[in-house]
Protein backbone atom coordinates (compact mmCIF):
# COMPACT_ATOMS: atom_id res chain seq x y z
CA UNK A 1 0.00 0.00 0.00
CA UNK A 2 1.60 3.27 -1.24
CA UNK A 3 1.78 6.14 1.47
CA UNK A 4 2.01 10.20 0.98
CA UNK A 5 1.83 12.86 3.27
CA UNK A 6 -0.87 14.24 1.12
CA UNK A 7 -3.23 13.31 -1.65
CA UNK A 8 -5.38 15.06 -3.60
CA UNK A 9 -8.36 13.74 -4.92
CA UNK A 10 -9.18 16.26 -8.50
CA UNK A 11 -6.33 17.43 -11.02
CA UNK A 12 -8.10 20.85 -11.57
CA UNK A 13 -6.74 24.13 -10.69
CA UNK A 14 -7.16 23.73 -6.67
CA UNK A 15 -5.67 19.99 -6.67
CA UNK A 16 -2.73 20.46 -8.87
CA UNK A 17 -1.77 24.08 -7.72
CA UNK A 18 -2.22 22.44 -3.78
CA UNK A 19 -0.10 19.54 -4.39
CA UNK A 20 2.69 21.10 -6.51
CA UNK A 21 2.96 23.79 -3.70
CA UNK A 22 2.84 20.85 -1.06
CA UNK A 23 5.88 19.62 -3.56
CA UNK A 24 7.60 21.92 -2.98
CA UNK A 25 7.27 22.14 0.79
CA UNK A 26 9.40 18.90 0.57
CA UNK A 27 5.66 16.74 1.05
CA UNK A 28 5.32 13.73 -0.55
CA UNK A 29 2.08 13.80 -3.00
CA UNK A 30 -0.08 12.03 -5.03
CA UNK A 31 -3.04 13.43 -6.87
CA UNK A 32 -5.94 10.73 -8.08
CA UNK A 33 -7.44 12.22 -11.53
CA UNK A 34 -9.69 10.25 -14.04
CA UNK A 35 -9.38 12.21 -16.85
CA UNK A 36 -6.13 14.56 -18.23
CA UNK A 37 -4.50 17.01 -15.47
CA UNK A 38 -5.77 20.54 -15.60
CA UNK A 39 -9.47 19.47 -14.72
CA UNK A 40 -12.59 21.17 -16.60
CA UNK A 41 -10.76 24.48 -17.25
CA UNK A 42 -8.04 23.03 -19.39
CA UNK A 43 -9.68 20.15 -20.76
CA UNK A 44 -13.36 21.45 -21.70
CA UNK A 45 -14.27 24.49 -20.21
CA UNK A 46 -11.76 28.10 -20.38
CA UNK A 47 -9.22 27.36 -22.37
CA UNK A 48 -11.07 25.68 -25.54
CA UNK A 49 -13.22 28.29 -25.41
CA UNK A 50 -11.20 31.24 -25.22
CA UNK A 51 -9.40 29.18 -28.19
CA UNK A 52 -12.18 28.78 -30.49
CA UNK A 53 -13.04 32.86 -29.88
CA UNK A 54 -9.57 33.28 -30.74
CA UNK A 55 -10.36 31.97 -33.80
CA UNK A 56 -13.54 33.42 -34.26
CA UNK A 57 -11.79 36.81 -33.70
CA UNK A 58 -9.46 36.65 -35.92
CA UNK A 59 -11.66 35.39 -38.84
CA UNK A 60 -14.18 38.53 -38.13
CA UNK A 61 -10.49 41.31 -38.51
CA UNK A 62 -9.81 39.22 -41.54
CA UNK A 63 -12.87 40.01 -42.97
CA UNK A 64 -12.57 43.90 -42.22
CA UNK A 65 -8.93 44.29 -43.50
CA UNK A 66 -10.67 46.53 -46.28
CA UNK A 67 -11.64 48.87 -43.87
CA UNK A 68 -7.87 49.06 -42.89
CA UNK A 69 -6.86 48.89 -46.60
CA UNK A 70 -5.71 45.51 -47.01
CA UNK A 71 -7.10 43.55 -49.69
CA UNK A 72 -7.89 39.51 -49.12
CA UNK A 73 -10.34 36.88 -50.78
CA UNK A 74 -13.16 35.43 -48.81
CA UNK A 75 -12.95 34.86 -45.61
CA UNK A 76 -14.30 31.55 -44.29
CA UNK A 77 -13.89 29.60 -41.18
CA UNK A 78 -13.38 26.36 -41.21
CA UNK A 79 -14.93 24.83 -37.61
CA UNK A 80 -13.13 21.30 -38.37
CA UNK A 81 -9.64 23.02 -38.22
CA UNK A 82 -10.55 25.55 -35.30
CA UNK A 83 -11.80 22.78 -32.89
CA UNK A 84 -8.52 20.66 -33.82
CA UNK A 85 -6.36 24.08 -32.33
CA UNK A 86 -9.24 24.24 -29.66
CA UNK A 87 -7.87 20.77 -28.60
CA UNK A 88 -4.35 21.05 -29.05
CA UNK A 89 -3.98 23.92 -26.92
CA UNK A 90 -5.67 22.21 -24.27
CA UNK A 91 -3.66 19.09 -24.62
CA UNK A 92 -0.66 21.62 -24.47
CA UNK A 93 -1.82 23.30 -21.27
CA UNK A 94 -2.92 19.41 -19.94
CA UNK A 95 0.81 18.14 -20.54
CA UNK A 96 2.28 21.32 -18.99
CA UNK A 97 0.76 20.35 -15.73
CA UNK A 98 2.09 16.94 -15.93
CA UNK A 99 5.52 18.43 -16.70
CA UNK A 100 5.53 20.30 -13.32
CA UNK A 101 4.03 17.38 -11.59
CA UNK A 102 7.55 15.30 -12.91
CA UNK A 103 9.45 18.17 -12.00
CA UNK A 104 8.11 18.34 -8.10
CA UNK A 105 7.91 14.73 -7.94
CA UNK A 106 4.49 14.33 -7.54
CA UNK A 107 2.60 11.18 -8.71
CA UNK A 108 -0.68 11.02 -10.61
CA UNK A 109 -2.74 7.88 -9.62
CA UNK A 110 -4.75 7.85 -12.75
CA UNK A 111 -8.57 6.63 -11.19
CA UNK A 112 -11.29 7.59 -9.12
CA UNK A 113 -10.62 8.40 -5.46
CA UNK A 114 -13.13 8.54 -2.56
CA UNK A 115 -12.26 9.30 0.99
CA UNK A 116 -12.46 5.87 2.55
CA UNK A 117 -11.49 6.22 6.36
CA UNK A 118 -9.42 8.77 8.22
CA UNK A 119 -6.12 8.25 6.76
CA UNK A 120 -6.83 6.36 3.54
CA UNK A 121 -8.40 6.92 0.06
CA UNK A 122 -9.68 4.54 -1.96
CA UNK A 123 -9.06 4.17 -6.16
CA UNK A 124 -10.71 2.66 -8.48
CA UNK A 125 -8.52 2.82 -11.79
CA UNK A 126 -10.31 2.59 -15.71
CA UNK A 127 -9.76 -1.36 -14.82
CA UNK A 128 -12.21 -1.39 -12.33
CA UNK A 129 -9.25 -2.65 -10.24
CA UNK A 130 -9.61 -0.97 -6.37
CA UNK A 131 -6.70 0.02 -4.46
CA UNK A 132 -5.92 2.07 -0.85
CA UNK A 133 -3.37 4.77 -0.15
CA UNK A 134 -2.73 5.92 3.06
CA UNK A 135 -2.25 9.73 4.03
CA UNK A 136 0.79 9.80 6.80
CA UNK A 137 -0.60 12.85 8.19
CA UNK A 138 -4.18 13.18 9.38
CA UNK A 139 -5.36 16.27 6.85
CA UNK A 140 -7.27 15.74 3.53
CA UNK A 141 -7.69 17.85 0.59
CA UNK A 142 -10.62 17.02 -1.83
CA UNK A 143 -10.13 19.07 -4.61
CA UNK A 144 -13.26 18.44 -6.73
CA UNK A 145 -14.91 21.06 -8.33
CA UNK A 146 -17.01 20.66 -11.07
CA UNK A 147 -18.60 17.12 -11.74
CA UNK A 148 -22.00 16.96 -13.00
CA UNK A 149 -24.48 15.79 -10.54
CA UNK A 150 -28.13 14.22 -10.65
CA UNK A 151 -31.05 16.19 -9.43
CA UNK A 152 -31.41 13.63 -6.71
CA UNK A 153 -27.62 14.60 -5.37
CA UNK A 154 -28.97 17.49 -3.95
CA UNK A 155 -31.53 18.85 -1.38
CA UNK A 156 -33.01 21.93 0.05
CA UNK A 157 -32.71 22.21 3.62
CA UNK A 158 -35.41 25.37 3.90
CA UNK A 159 -37.29 27.57 1.91
CA UNK A 160 -34.69 30.14 2.85
CA UNK A 161 -31.01 28.29 2.79
CA UNK A 162 -28.94 27.61 -0.37
CA UNK A 163 -28.78 24.61 -2.65
CA UNK A 164 -26.62 21.49 -0.28
CA UNK A 165 -25.33 18.21 -1.83
CA UNK A 166 -26.40 15.26 0.26
CA UNK A 167 -23.86 13.28 2.20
Amino acid sequence: MASYDVIFIGGGPAGYIGAIRCAQLGMSVAVVEREGLGGTCVLWGCIPAKALLESASLATKVSHARDFGITVGDVKLDYGVAMKRSRAVSTQNSKGVEFLFKKNKITWIKGTGRIAAKNSVSVKSKARKRSTKQRRRSSSAPARASRVCHRSDWSWTSPRSSLRMKR
